[in-house]
């Protein structure tokens, strides 16, 4: 009796459903992609079971360019572009042949499920009519150089704040030794 039940725990731990899914096909990576155009910096995210290695943006094409690499047969992926970076009629391409995946969309975004087979590099473009639309809610995005200008001003009104603070400081401690000394020889 006991030879049986053991035997059935063991089947029941070693053999498999037959209805199991690979986790590797169901897991999703989190890629956000910052697409700068114009000035803008445009927050596309892109959750798939491929990478995204690479992306362009066209401002005279109206494409984002997704380069895919996937090491399973069957991709499935969600991008959630904002319309003020690309809107309109969306088109889509998966290595350079027409594709049509589903797409939602609101006021602010485009909600775009891919789902596309073949392992490897596969190349997706994303073609709007209409790009940078609406830019009046977007803050612009400081240039390197202007970066570098705020952070010297900023150092220099610090240190302007700091060196007499530290004149102050020592000052008050040359004092303060000073009537120490002064205190001990008149005590003697």
């Amino acid at each position: 009796m006991k030879i049986i039940l053991s035997l059935i725990l063991l089947l029941v731990v070693t053999v498999t459903p037959v209805y199991g899914q690979a986790l590797s096909d169901a897991t999703g990576f989190v890629h956000n992609l910052d697409v700068s155009a114009s000035g803008y910096v445009f927050p596309v995210q892109v959750v798939a079971n491929f990478g995204i290695p690479d992306f362009t943006f066209s401002e005279e094409e109206k494409t984002l360019t997704l380069f895919v690499s996937s090491s399973l047969e069957d991709n499935l992926g969600e991008v959630i572009l904002p319309k003020e970076l690309l809107s309109g009629n969306l088109t889509f391409s998966l290595n350079g042949d027409v594709y049509s995946p589903t797409v939602n969309e609101n006021q602010k975004i485009s909600f775009i499920t891919l789902s596309f087979i073949g392992s490897g590099e596969n190349v997706i473009e994303i073609t709007g009519t209409t790009h940078l639309s609406g830019l009046a809610h977007v803050d612009p995005v400081p240039s390197a150089q202007q970066v570098l200008e705020q952070n010297d001003s900023a150092s220099w009104e610090l240190s302007a704040l700091i060196i007499p603070m530290i004149a102050v400081i020592v000052a008050v401690i040359v004092a303060v030794l000073y009537m120490l000394k002064l205190k001990k020889s008149t005590q003697r």
